[in-house]
This record gives C-alpha cells, sequence and structure tokens, in this order.
C-alpha cells in the first residue's frame, strides 16, 4: 500500500525516475491502483476509481516509466474499471510521444471504453487534431457503429 501510494505520488509529482525504481523494486506493473479521480492528490470519499500503472504513466505522458511496465509484464491493452486503455488515456491527455510508443508496442488502435469511445475520439474531443490525425493514420476511427 505505501509503495502503490508513492508510486501514484511520484507521477503525480513528475518524478518518472521514482515512479520507474517502484516498478523495478517490485510494484506490480498489472495490479490495478485505487486512485482519487484524475489523480489530483485530493482524497474524495468514495470516490475512487481503478487504474493500471500502464495507464497511470499513459496519462502523464512517462514514456520510460510506460516501457518498465511493457518489460515487467503488463499488457500494452490492460483496461481500467471504464474501459479505457493507455492508449485512450495518452491520446486525452495530448501525449503525442507516448501515444507513437504505444502504437508502436502493438497497443490496439479502435478499443472502445465504457461510453463508446476510441482513443482517436477522446484525443478528437480532448482537442488533440495532431494525435487524432496521426492515428487515422493507422486505422483510427473517431467513431464505430
Amino acid at each position: 500500500e505505501a509503495a502503490l501510494s508513492s508510486f501514484l505520488n511520484a507521477v503525480d509529482e513528475g518524478k518518472e525516475a521514482w515512479a520507474v525504481a517502484l516498478l523495478e523494486e517490485g510494484l506490480s506493473p498489472t495490479e490495478p491502483t485505487r486512485e482519487a479521480p484524475h489523480g489530483n492528490g485530493e482524497l474524495y470519499i468514495h470516490v475512487y476509481h481503478v487504474n493500471t500503472p500502464l495507464a497511470v504513466l499513459a496519462r502523464a505522458g512517462m514514456i520510460y516509466g510506460m516501457e518498465t511496465c511493457l518489460k515487467l509484464g503488463a499488457p500494452v491493452d490492460q483496461r481500467d474499471d471504464y474501459k479505457r486503455t493507455a492508449l485512450h488515456l495518452a491520446a486525452a491527455g495530448g501525449h503525442l510521444d507516448a501515444v507513437k510508443f504505444l502504437v508502436q508496442n502493438r497497443a490496439s488502435i479502435n478499443p472502445l471504453d465504457n461510453i463508446g469511445t476510441t482513443p482517436t475520439g477522446r484525443a478528437t474531443e480532448s482537442n488533440h487534431p495532431e494525435i487524432a490525425d496521426f492515428l487515422k493514420s493507422f486505422g483510427g476511427l473517431d467513431k464505430i457503429d
């Protein structure tokens, strides 16, 4: 529990090397985390959601940490409790390099989250046209009917 808390704090504070060290020291790259919404460090009573270390790092655009997760066995398309993948979160967060890294590591281009949105759709909704265009060049769709 302390290592997980330290991991989430490290990512929130932009300390990627610290987050990677915790993974390398044994924090599971596949075990879901429980974090306050948006990882903003504020505590919310009974308003936690489950995420994965890979997704937390993708949302922050931390490629070295993402690479570490994959090397330690995290599935590139592992989903959170909203059925989002790391690609959804990197695209929504505007992290083009993280999106490219995930695509290079064979992330599914058009997975649907719990409301039927693809990573390309998330990029478009979040006003990141360069990411949407990049994903479209790999077959990304805004919507799947």
